[in-house]
């Protein structure tokens, strides 16, 4: 028991014994209280007493219930089973410097097939955190060792094992975990379905901004451009490796900017895509509410994710939330790009696997409330914008792909059809929804 604690109880029980049915003040409030049988001054020391208790009791709370959980505990509550990690589980057989880029993945036994490719395009390291059940590891084992050179060399696997089979899929303690054990100076978070260039690309594009980094340099994360199908590939349609193969189907229409249904993750409306491609060195982006980019970032500023998303929603995007609130900023990097090999998604697809559809804004909301001047978060889409430290350096784009795509050269072509013609062909391109003339006609902004 706590010395203050332990006080109050003392002082508490002398008065209590010491009291007497006797009332020593004639007001009536004191009049009313002494009729009750207890003194003023026990009733103080109680309440005292009492207000202690409840500090305590709220602190408890808070430490049971943290706003930015990163262990893998509160995973394991989502997940209703219990995880073991099992680092280094694969190492590495080739060393480099300190000062690259460790490409940092997770995925469970399903995918791990795409590994090899990923060890094949970034040579370089490889942290990955890979999900297995127990009975798994050494069918594991024999696979990783098949898998061929590029994986000996690159990938050093850290497994995740389930007791059971999780009812939801631990995506962000998957991300800690590779993140934990990477072990050089800058590291890279990618989804293991995305393609992309070689680790020294990267390098090269960020050593061209080391003597511009605005500020902390440790608060300074490197977005890359992110790129999907349309849908109109055809068959004989390679995934682009290289910007050239990119700039040409992006200009026949057959890519896009990744997740076009939901363009404020991946857009950057700032800077167009011809800009982007003309771009010699990183050029700083504004602030931006529910942008999530793949990024590189120093693993030494200990950025993880909130343990607690699981399945889908929010879990990725939530931390480049927080890292914009606490003073971060990205810088694009020119000339490297992601492309997920997967043709766009229909509009309002729903998520059978989100586990907690208010967990999202709860966290944006809680993290918000450690800044005096931010209000209230009203939705996940406008947060940033309401904190007066970050109101000069916010872009809102609520069309962020209409403007993706009208400043992009093809659009020349749709800007001698009709105003309404021409925002229903980006729309549609941009946004594969069922929209018609009709419904477009109802926007305020036209």
């Amino acid at each position: 028991m706590l010395w203050p604690e332990l006080i109050l109880r003392l002082c508490a029980l002398v008065h209590l014994g010491l009291a007497t049915d006797t009332c020593f003040h004639n007001e009536p409030e004191f009049r009313n209280e002494c009729d009750q049988g207890t003194p003023v001054a026990s009733r103080s020391l109680l309440s005292l007493w009492n207000n202690e208790e409840q500090r305590q009791k709220t602190e408890t709370e808070a430490d049971e219930d943290p706003v930015w959980p990163t262990d893998t505990k509160y995973a394991e509550e989502e997940c209703g089973t219990k995880l073991a990690e099992q680092p280094d589980f694969k190492k590495a057989t080739m060393n480099f410097p300190a000062d690259s880029v460790t490409l940092t993945t997770q995925c469970d036994t399903h995918r791990l097939s795409r590994v090899r490719e990923l060890a094949n395009q970034w040579q370089g390291p490889i942290s990955l955190a890979l999900m297995v059940q127990e009975h798994e590891l050494q069918k594991v084992r024999t696979e990783l060792t098949n898998m061929g050179e590029a994986v000996d060399k690159f990938v050093t696997v850290h497994v995740m094992t389930a007791e059971n089979r999780p009812s939801f899929y631990p995506i962000n303690a998957m991300r800690n975990l590779a993140l934990r054990h990477a072990t050089t100076e800058w590291v890279f978070v990618l989804d293991v379905d995305e393609n992309t260039e070689r680790m020294k690309d990267h390098l090269d594009a960020m050593r061209k901004t080391y003597d511009a980094l605005p500020g902390n340099q440790s608060q300074v994360a490197f977005a890359v451009r992110s790129f999907e199908w349309t849908g109109l590939q055809q068959a004989g349609d390679a995934p682009p490796s290289t910007g050239k193969e990119l700039a040409a189907l992006f200009e026949q229409d057959k890519v896009t900017t990744k997740h076009p249904y939901f363009a404020a993750a991946y857009s950057i409306p700032t800077i167009s895509f011809v800009e982007w491609t003309n771009m010699t060195a990183p050029k700083l982006l504004p602030v931006k509410d529910a942008f999530e980019p793949y990024f590189i970032m120093r693993r030494s500023a200990n950025q993880f994710f909130n343990s607690r998303f699981v399945g889908y929603g929010g879990n990725k995007v939530s931390l480049t939330f927080k890292m914009q609130l606490n003073g971060w900023r990205f810088k694009l990097l020119p000339g490297v790009f992601t492309f997920a090999p997967e043709v766009t998604h229909r509009c309002g697809l729903p998520r059978a696997d989100v586990k907690n559809r208010h967990l999202h804004l709860k966290t944006l909301s809680r993290l918000a409330q450690a800044f005096p001047a931010c209000r209230k978060c009203t939705s996940t889409l406008h947060c940033l914008g309401y904190c007066e430290h970050l109101r000069n350096d916010v872009v809102r784009d609520p069309v962020a792909c209409f403007d993706f795509s009208l400043r992009h050269p093809s659009g020349m072509v749709a800007a001698q059809m009709n105003p309404f013609k021409r925002l229903y062909h980006h729309v549609t391109r941009c946004y594969p929804c069922d929209l018609s003339l009709a419904q477009l006609k109802k926007f305020t902004f036209l």
